[in-house]
């Protein structure tokens, strides 16, 4: 199981396996060096999969886990925690964690598009569409966020507002309510801009 959570970060480390809640990873891993030539460390941290061995190990040896799913989830969100939310995402989306996947877009979603990203999280708002969560308040954000960058400055500004009324998660509210009070803004509406601001104001 240790080794097939490995083998499911791009870039492992063995700090992100204790995250994902393998306490005993460092001593195992140990062992592994000494035991798997396909599987080296290169410092007290980070190691190194052989391609073919890691292609083994996620597409055989993983289907004969029965908690292969949970695993997929518990490294995804140690990716997301350990400040790599792309592929802690990607790992999420295919593990079917809608909860994973919507508490990573909700700390994360902005950073992610303004780093050049849109395509992780075009993956997971599809994944959560899916889900019949297309209503949900970091659904709506997002989309708001992926209109105003498209140029649709009426569609952003509807979405946004949507997104408060449909409680996003506090993680992203401010974030969106400065976004919703900017696209009031840029439509020379500040009377409705000030509004928006109030209950941040306020708080």
């Amino acid at each position: 199981t240790l080794i097939s959570a490995a083998a499911l970060m791009q870039t492992p480390t063995i700090e992100t396996l204790v995250v994902a809640g393998f306490t005993d990873a460092r001593s195992s891993m140990t062992r592994v060096f000494a035991r798997v030539p396909f599987i080296q460390a290169i410092d007290d941290d980070a190691f190194t999969i052989h391609d073919l061995f890691r292609e083994f190990v996620t597409t055989r040896t993983s289907r004969s886990l029965p908690t292969e799913a949970e695993v997929a989830t518990r490294m995804g969100s140690a990716l997301v925690v350990s400040g790599n939310a792309a592929d802690g995402l990607r790992l999420l989306v295919g593990a079917g964690s809608v909860t994973g996947v919507t508490e990573a877009l909700a700390k994360h979603a902005f950073n992610l598009l303004e780093t050049g990203q849109r395509a992780i999280v075009n993956l997971a708002i599809a994944f959560l569409t899916e889900q019949g969560l297309s209503d949900d308040g970091v659904v709506l954000a997002i989309r708001g966020a992926f209109a105003a960058s498209d140029g649709s400055g009426s569609n952003a500004t509807n979405l946004f507002a949507r997104a408060l009324q449909r409680q996003a998660p506090a993680q992203m509210r401010s974030e969106v309510t400065r976004r919703l009070a900017m696209s009031y803004v840029n439509r020379g509406e500040d009377r409705a801009a000030l509004d928006a601001l109030a209950p941040a104001i306020a708080d």
